[in-house]
């Protein structure tokens, strides 16, 4: 699967602490966050792009994901870890975290 045509995941990577981990992205397309951290790697939350903690993301995983993932699981299936991640952002301002945690645990429980 070519890099540019997955939408949740990204990787996989090596981690020291987590092994080769495969990071799905479980929010929007552009930066979202409820805090401004001096290390993040994804650089500085513009004022535009930083809300309050009680804010809430409805995106709930599609069949897109389950695709996705089964199919990453196939190819490479040394995978240590599963990083859920706000690639654009926190990741527990999405509603539907542990719908991707559900499905996440089903793929794998498939193969």
């Amino acid at each position: 699967m070519i890099n540019n045509l997955r939408k949740y995941t990204y990787g996989p990577f090596n981690s020291r602490r987590l092994g080769l981990s495969l990071g799905i992205n479980i929010l929007l397309n552009y930066k979202v966050c409820s805090y401004n951290c001096v290390y993040c790697e994804i650089g500085v939350t513009h004022k535009e792009n930083l809300v309050s903690p009680k804010h809430r993301i409805n995106l709930p995983p599609t069949p897109d994901f389950r695709k996705e993932l089964k199919d990453i699981l196939k190819f490479v299936p040394h995978l240590r870890s599963l990083s859920f991640t706000g690639y654009n952002g926190e990741p527990t301002l999405n509603d539907s975290l542990l719908d991707f945690y559900k499905v996440a645990f089903d793929v794998r429980n498939e193969l």
